[in-house]
């Protein structure tokens, strides 16, 4: 039972090294009651854990009432894990890509840690028979005298390791860093994702997403220019291409196919979105990914209040363990994928985020950005007008705006240009954008700087 105890143990730890980073980082832009909702699942994994290894320790004294008493907060570790580890729409759905319910990611977990201790225990140093460690093994409570502390050591070792090493070298999930420390999705792999029978979804189709090595859902960039203007576009799953079937029809795509046709051999179009993102993010993309592939222009997709969230996807994972073996279970168990949902649901509602102090830190990061493409005599075009409601964003000195038509914002339900049930844009939509974006990048028109001298 020891074992039980342990994984559990490494499990709340993980859960409590993924959060604690940006829950402390967050705690400064919500109200009290908001950042409380959130950060209760971390806390009451913690003390649960610490309540488990009391009662595991007086179980011999306590009669039944203790045993049973054990038994049942075991029962109510596994469903908080199980909720800990849940995707948003529903707590006994994992969080991964594969998706599954959480029970035999638990149950692995288990098994994982008692075949190492198993084998530590028949060859380690502290080799005991079969017999003995079969009695190990089935006991509920420890046993006269408590269990020897090296053999709680070993027990806390093998669960943290083969939990680790199950996580770690296990199916891929991610989310990954690519070279430049961008939050991307698993590099030079092809993925087929069907969302047709996810609720939430506004019947996508099949999609292809194909990555690059950077992990990004686009074409492989070049090592050099070739004498093109270097375009890089920036944004988050509108930029990735939620709901587009297949990467040639991707904003960044279309972009490059229209400013083809306008300017044969001229541009070249370098995609860099990632769900989730926000101002940080996409200033943190154009600051790494501009310099080292030499881009003239960026295009940052501005959706608006949705683009504030100070826990962006690259924020949650510039806040990463540093210890490795913490690090692959904070990953492996998508922890903080967890909180900044659960950080969204709750913090997203009136009273939750405090609009100023959000807004203010986004300003910072365009206005930080504008300054970066100053600096390097970069053009800066802010894509925006997906939808109508004022956010008090000012544009940034330096960028420009380029607003969408009002007969292409969302018109708050499904149309031949957008998804209705989570509001993302279809092909049309892509193609439309496109075509203004392209009309303003091949002429060089704009208040913003123009493009540097050759």
């Amino acid at each position: 039972m020891v074992l039980v105890l342990s994984t559990l143990a490494w499990l709340s730890l993980a859960f409590l090294a993924g959060t604690v980073p940006f829950l402390g980082h967050g705690l400064h832009d919500a109200s009290p009651a908001a950042f409380a909702a959130v950060a209760a699942i971390p806390a009451i994994s913690v003390l649960e854990s610490a309540a488990l290894f009391w009662l595991h320790a007086r179980l011999k004294a306590g009669g039944l009432f203790a045993r049973s008493s054990f038994l049942l907060l075991l029962g109510l570790s596994v469903l908080l894990v199980n909720a800990m580890l849940g995707d948003h729409h529903d707590p006994l759905q994992l969080a991964f890509p594969e998706s599954g319910d959480a029970v035999p990611m638990l149950l692995s977990a288990f098994a994982a840690s008692l075949g190492l201790y198993a084998a530590l225990r028949l060859a380690g140093p502290w080799r005991i028979g079969p017999r003995e460690l079969a009695g190990e093994l089935l006991r509920l409570g420890p046993p006269e005298g408590g269990t020897p502390p090296r053999v709680q050591a070993l027990a806390l070792l093998s669960a943290g390791a083969a939990l680790s090493a199950l996580l770690a070298f296990g199916p891929e999930r991610g989310p990954f860093l690519n070279s430049y420390g961008l939050v991307c999705f698993p590099p030079g792999k092809t993925v087929v994702d069907d969302s047709s029978a996810n609720a939430s979804a506004d019947g996508y189709p099949p999609a292809v997403n194909r990555y690059n090595s950077l992990g990004y859902r686009d074409l492989e960039p070049s090592g050099t220019r070739q004498a093109k203007r270097r375009i890089l576009v920036v944004g988050d799953s509108f930029v990735w291409g939620l709901g587009i079937p297949d990467n040639e029809r991707t904003l960044p795509a279309l972009l490059r196919e229209k400013l083809e046709a306008a300017a044969p051999g001229r541009f070249d179009v370098v995609a860099a979105g990632f769900p989730a993102n926000g101002l940080y993010g996409y200033a943190r993309a154009v600051t790494a990914l501009a310099p080292a592939l030499d881009a003239e222009a960026a295009v940052v997709v501005y959706l608006g209040g949705n683009d504030h969230d100070p826990l962006d996807s690259q924020a949650i994972m510039d806040r990463s363990p540093r210890n490795p073996l913490l690090r692959s279970m904070v990953n492996g168990l998508r922890v903080r994928q967890f909180v900044h949902a659960a950080a969204r649901r709750v913090l997203g509602r009136p009273g939750g985020w405090d609009a100023e102090r959000t807004l203010a830190q986004a300003q910072r990061a365009a206005d930080e950005l504008a300054a970066f493409a100053g600096a390097r005599k970069m053009r800066l075009v802010f894509l925006q007008g997906y939808f109508e409601a004022s956010t008090g964003l000012r544009l940034p000195e330096g960028a420009e705006a380029l607003d969408l038509p009002r007969g292409l914002a969302f018109p708050g339900q499904g149309s031949p240009y957008w998804y209705g049930k989570d509001a993302h844009p279809k092909p049309l939509l892509n193609e439309a954008a496109a075509e203004l974006l392209a009309a303003r990048l091949a002429t060089g028109s704009g208040s913003g700087p123009s493009y540097r001298a050759r």
